[in-house]
C-alpha cells in the first residue's frame, strides 16, 4: 500500500515537472514571437492584445521558434494583429461618437435653459440628429479631448433657431396631414382651434386629448416608455429618445373634438372659430348634467377637463352640459382657491388617503408628485439649473392635479369641482361632499414573522474576521467580510497575495471611454488592504472595559454596484442577473472535475433565487439605475421583492458617518457582491470577445463545471420574472433537453422603429413563416405556432408571457431580443438575428449560447452560426437604418432545418461559449 502511494506521488511529481516544462516552452515561444513582431513594428499593438495573442493556436505551442516556423506563421499572425487593430480603432471611433452624442445633448440642454419655458422647442434628437450636429458628431477626428464641448459645437449651436424653425414648420405640416385624414379641408389655421385635439394610438394605454402646440412637446412623442417592447431606436446615441412621432402614433382625436364642439356651443362660442387661447382667456365652467345626482352632488369642470371626463366616464354616450352662471362661477373659484391653498400648506401630510398633489415641469412637461423629494430628485437628474426649480414651482401653481376623498357628513348642498386646466391623463377634482356617502382608501398592515437569522455583532469581538473571496471573475467579486471606511473598500488580511489585482475588482467609477483608462484605474482611495493590527488601532475598543469596537455590520447580502449611470439604464440588470445567478449557483458547488460538464449531467440545478437584501448604486441617483422601458425596475422587483435600493446619497451618508468623526469607525458587509463594468472590460472575455460583463462570471463558473451548459442554472431567476408577469413558470429541469410538444415561433416585428427590414422583405418574411407553419401542421405530428408581434403595443407583462412560451425567436438586431433570457430551454430553442449585410454585434449571440440555445446570424441570403459567425463586430452605414434586406425563404429554411436536426438528435451542446477560447 505504501509502495503504491509512493508511486503515485512520484507520478504526480513527474506530471508537475512536465507541466512546468511545457509552460516554460510556451512562454519562451511567446516571448520570441512577441520580439519578432515588435521588430516588425507591432510592439505597441501587442500591448493591447497580449492575452489574445498568447492564446493564439500558433503561439500557444510548446515548441521552440525556429526561422522556418517563423516564416510559416508570420503572415497569419500579422493578419491577426491587423484585424484586432482595425477592430480596436473602430471601437474607439464608436466610443467617441457616443461621447459626442452625449456632449451635444448637454450643449442643447444648456441652450434651452435660456428659453422661455412656455415656448415650443424640439427634442434633443430632432436637433442634434440633424446637420450640422451630425457631421460634427460622426466626423473623422478622434481627439475629442482636445475640444471642450462649447468649442466643438459652437458653430452648430448658433444655428439652433434656424433648425428649430424648420422643424416647427415640418411638424406643423405633419399635423395638418394627420388632421386631413379625418377632415379633408383642414389647414394650418385649424391647428390653433380649441376643437383641434390629438391622441396617441397606444394599445391598452389611455391617451387623453392633447391640444396644439402641446402635442409637439409631449414626452410620448420623443421618449421611450415602459410599455414599449423594443426601445433601442437611435441606440448609437445612448440618449433613450426618438425623433418626434417617429413611431407614427399621433392621430386626430375625432371623438374628443366632437365633444369639445358640444361644450363650446353650450358656452355660447362658435366651435369653428374659437381658438385655444381664447378659450383659456375666457376659462368658463360647465356642469355635467348627466352625472348630477341628488345625494352625491354635481360635477363641475373647466372645459379641457370636461373633454377628458367625456372620454373616461361617457365612452358610449353623449353627456348633457350646462354653463354655470356668474354667481355660481364666483363661488366655485373662491372654494377652489381656499381648498388649493389648504392643500399646499398641508402638502407634507398628503398621502393616498387624502389625495395627491402633482405638478407639471415647464421644462420637460412631465408630471411629478408633489412631495419635495420627488421634484428635487427630478430637477437634479433632469435639469441642472436652479432657475428651472423656480419654474417648476411656478408651474405647480397654474397646472396641478389633485383628488380628495372626504368622509364629512355636513348637511349642505354637495359640489364636486374639476378645476384642472390641463390635458393630462389624470382627472383633476376637488371634492366637497356633504352626504352620508363616504369614500376611503385604506391600508392594511400585515405582520410577518421572519425566519430567525443570527445577527452579526462585531462590537465585542477580540479579532475582526478577515476578508476572503468566495468567487471572483473580472468585474464580479463575491466577498465575505468586506469593510468600508471613509469611502474606501478595505480588505482586512494578513496575506495580500490571496487577492486578485484591484483593477480587476473595482475602478474609480468614472464614466467609461477609450480616452480615460488611466483615470479609471483604482487607487488606494477606492480599495486598499488593512491588517488586523491596523484595523484594531483604527476601529477597536477596549473590550476589557466594555468599550465596543466601532464597526457597524450591514446585515445580509449587499450588492455594491460601482458603475456610473452611463450604462446602468441600458438594461444592464439582465447582465447583473446572469452573473448573480452564475455565482450563486457556482460558489458552493463541488463538481467531480474541473472541466465543464459537456454532457448534460448537471452539477447543480437552480431552483431558488439568490437572496439580495440591498443594492447600493454607489455613483447613481434614484433615476440613474432605471432604464427607459422600465425593465430594470420590473426585473428587480420581480426577482427580489424585498430588496432595499440605496443610491449615491445614501452611500455618501455611510461615507460621511465614517469620515467626519473624532474617532474612526467602519461599516462591515458580511457578504457583498462588488460589480464594476470597467474592471470587467479588463478581461478579454468581456472586453474583446463578448462585450457582455456577465460573460466573465459565467465563464469562470462554467470552466470549473459549477454550472450547467443548457440554461437550467438560470431557471429560478427566469421563473421569478415569468411568475411576476402572470405567465406559467413551470419548466422541465431534467439534465437533458427535450423536444416541446408545440414549436412556437415569435417574430419581433420592428417595422415601427428606426432599424427595420425593407417593407416588402418584411411582408414576404411573415408570409414565408406562416406558410411554413401551415405546411408543418398539415403534415401532422408536432404542432407549430407563429406569432408576429407588434411588440411596442405590448405591456411588460405581455412581453414576458410571450417570451416564456417562445422556442424560436427571430428579429432584426435590437433590444427586443433581450427577451430571449425568458425563453425556457428546449432542444429546439434558438434565436435568429437579422443584420444589415457586413454588420454584426455579439450581444445576443453570446447570451443565446450561454443559455443553451442556438444562434443564427442572417445577412440577407447568407446564414452564419457557431463556430462560423462573422469574425468581428461591425456597424456599417445603414446598420441602424430602415432598409435591411432579408431573403424570406432563407429564414424559413433555417428554422425548418434547425428543428429537423434537433429531432434527429443533434443536441448542440458543443456550441456552448465555454469552448470558445479553448
Amino acid at each position: 500500500m505504501q509502495h503504491a502511494q509512493l508511486c503515485e506521488e512520484w507520478a504526480e511529481v513527474r506530471r508537475e515537472i512536465r507541466r512546468v516544462h511545457l509552460d516554460n516552452a510556451r512562454e519562451q515561444r511567446y516571448d520570441s514571437i512577441r520580439q519578432r513582431l515588435s521588430d516588425l513594428g507591432w510592439g505597441e499593438e501587442i500591448a493591447f492584445h497580449a492575452p489574445q495573442l498568447r492564446q493564439h493556436k500558433l503561439v500557444r505551442q510548446p515548441k521552440p521558434l525556429t526561422d522556418r516556423i517563423w516564416f510559416n506563421i508570420k503572415e497569419p499572425l500579422v493578419k491577426f494583429l491587423q484585424e484586432h487593430k482595425d477592430n480596436r480603432l473602430e471601437i474607439d471611433r464608436q466610443s467617441i461618437i457616443r461621447e459626442r452624442w452625449f456632449l451635444a445633448s448637454q450643449e442643447y440642454n444648456k441652450y434651452i435653459e435660456g428659453l422661455d419655458p412656455n415656448s415650443v422647442f424640439p427634442s434633443r434628437l430632432d436637433i442634434i440628429g440633424s446637420e450640422p450636429f451630425r457631421s460634427i458628431i460622426e466626423g473623422k477626428s478622434t481627439q475629442i479631448e482636445e475640444n471642450v464641448p462649447s468649442e466643438l459645437f459652437a458653430s452648430a449651436i448658433g444655428r439652433i433657431p434656424e433648425l428649430a424653425a424648420i422643424w416647427r414648420e415640418e411638424k406643423d405640416e405633419e399635423l395638418v396631414q394627420i388632421m386631413k385624414a379625418a377632415q379633408s379641408d383642414a389647414d394650418h389655421h385649424d391647428l390653433n382651434l380649441a376643437t383641434t385635439l390629438f391622441a396617441w394610438d397606444i394599445q391598452d394605454f389611455y391617451s387623453p386629448p392633447i391640444s396644439y402646440p402641446r402635442i409637439l412637446m409631449h414626452s410620448h412623442a420623443t421618449e421611450h416608455h415602459w410599455n414599449h417592447f423594443d426601445c433601442d431606436t437611435k441606440s448609437e446615441t445612448g440618449l433613450h429618445c426618438t425623433l418626434w412621432n417617429e413611431r407614427k402614433l399621433v392621430s386626430f382625436d375625432e371623438t374628443a373634438s366632437a365633444r369639445m364642439r358640444d361644450i363650446l356651443v353650450v358656452c355660447g362660442l362658435d366651435p369653428d372659430v374659437t381658438t385655444k387661447a381664447e378659450l383659456e382667456e375666457m376659462e368658463p365652467f360647465v356642469e355635467c348634467v348627466t352625472c348630477a345626482h341628488p345625494s352625491k352632488g354635481k360635477l363641475i369642470f373647466r372645459v379641457p377637463s370636461a373633454v377628458v371626463h367625456c372620454s373616461v366616464a361617457h365612452k358610449k354616450e353623449i353627456p348633457t352640459w350646462r354653463m354655470l352662471t356668474s354667481e355660481e362661477e364666483r363661488k366655485i373659484r373662491q372654494l377652489e382657491h381656499t381648498r388649493f391653498n389648504s392643500m399646499i400648506e398641508n402638502s407634507k401630510a398628503f398621502n393616498l388617503t387624502t389625495g395627491s398633489l402633482m405638478y407639471c415641469c415647464n421644462r420637460c412637461h412631465r408630471l411629478q408628485r408633489s412631495y419635495s423629494r420627488s421634484w428635487r430628485a427630478h430637477m437634479k437628474s433632469a435639469h441642472v439649473s436652479r432657475r428651472d426649480a423656480i419654474l417648476v414651482l411656478l408651474g405647480a401653481s397654474c397646472f396641478y392635479v389633485f383628488s380628495i376623498f372626504t368622509d364629512s357628513a355636513a348637511q349642505s348642498p354637495s359640489i364636486i369641482i374639476n378645476t384642472a386646466n390641463s390635458e393630462g391623463p389624470e382627472h383633476h377634482t376637488i371634492t366637497e361632499t356633504v352626504t352620508a356617502t363616504t369614500t376611503r382608501i385604506s391600508t392594511a398592515t400585515v405582520h410577518v414573522s421572519p425566519v430567525p437569522t443570527r445577527a452579526v455583532d462585531l462590537g465585542l469581538v477580540d479579532d475582526l474576521p478577515e476578508t476572503s473571496i468566495i468567487a471572483h471573475a473580472a468585474g464580479w467579486t463575491l466577498f465575505r467580510n468586506l469593510y468600508m471606511s471613509r469611502g474606501t473598500l478595505l480588505l482586512l488580511t494578513t496575506d495580500e497575495s490571496k487577492f486578485p489585482p484591484h483593477r480587476l475588482m473595482t475602478s474609480t467609477g468614472l464614466p467609461g471611454n477609450l480616452t480615460n483608462d488611466a483615470q479609471r484605474i483604482p487607487t488606494a482611495q477606492e480599495m486598499d488592504f488593512i491588517t488586523p493590527v491596523e484595523a484594531r488601532r483604527r476601529w477597536g475598543g477596549n473590550i476589557a472595559k466594555g468599550e465596543r469596537n466601532r464597526v457597524l455590520t450591514v446585515e445580509g447580502t449587499t450588492l455594491l454596484y460601482n458603475d456610473p449611470p452611463q450604462f446602468l439604464n441600458h438594461s444592464d440588470l439582465w447582465d447583473l442577473g446572469l452573473s448573480l445567478r452564475a455565482f450563486s449557483d457556482g460558489k458552493e458547488a463541488k463538481p467531480s472535475s474541473a472541466a465543464a460538464d459537456a454532457s448534460f449531467t448537471l452539477p447543480l440545478l437552480s431552483t431558488t433565487t439568490p437572496t439580495i437584501d440591498r443594492a447600493i448604486f454607489i455613483h447613481s441617483d434614484a433615476e440613474g439605475w432605471r432604464d427607459g422601458p422600465g425593465f430594470n425596475g420590473y426585473f428587480m422587483r420581480a426577482v427580489f421583492p424585498s430588496i432595499t435600493i440605496e443610491v449615491e446619497s445614501d452611500w455618501m451618508d455611510r461615507v460621511n458617518a465614517t469620515r467626519h468623526t473624532q474617532t474612526e469607525r467602519a461599516f462591515h458587509f458580511p457578504l457583498a457582491l462588488l460589480t464594476d463594468r470597467s474592471a470587467a472590460f479588463r478581461d478579454p472575455i468581456c472586453g474583446w470577445f463578448t462585450q457582455r460583463t456577465a460573460a466573465n462570471a459565467w465563464m469562470a463558473m462554467a470552466k470549473e463545471g459549477k454550472i450547467d451548459l443548457v440554461g437550467n442554472w438560470w431557471a429560478s431567476m427566469r421563473a421569478a420574472v415569468i411568475r411576476y408577469a402572470g405567465g406559467d413558470p413551470q419548466e422541465d429541469l431534467s439534465p437533458t433537453l427535450k423536444m416541446p410538444e408545440t414549436i412556437v415561433i415569435t417574430y419581433i416585428n420592428r417595422q415601427g422603429t428606426r432599424r427595420h427590414l425593407k417593407e416588402e422583405d418584411n411582408r414576404q418574411l411573415v408570409q414565408a413563416i406562416e406558410e411554413l407553419v401551415a405546411r408543418k401542421n398539415q403534415e401532422g405530428g408536432r404542432q407549430w405556432e407563429f406569432h408576429d408581434v407588434q411588440a411596442e403595443r405590448l405591456t411588460l407583462d405581455e412581453q414576458i408571457q410571450m417570451a416564456a412560451k417562445t422556442h424560436i425567436m427571430l428579429g432584426v438586431h435590437g433590444n427586443g431580443l433581450t427577451h430571449l433570457v425568458m425563453m425556457k430551454p428546449t432542444l429546439v430553442s434558438a434565436v435568429v438575428e437579422m443584420f444589415l449585410p457586413e454588420g454584426y454585434a455579439r450581444d445576443y449571440e453570446w447570451t443565446s449560447r450561454s443559455l443553451g440555445m442556438t444562434h443564427y446570424s442572417i445577412w440577407n441570403d447568407t446564414v452564419y452560426t457557431y463556430p462560423n459567425e462573422p469574425p468581428n463586430p461591425d456597424y456599417p452605414e445603414g446598420f441602424h437604418g430602415p432598409n435591411i434586406p432579408v431573403q424570406a425563404s432563407v429564414v424559413a429554411n433555417v428554422i425548418e432545418e434547425h428543428v429537423a436536426a434537433r429531432e434527429k438528435g443533434d443536441t448542440g451542446v458543443e456550441r456552448s461559449p465555454v469552448y470558445d477560447q479553448q
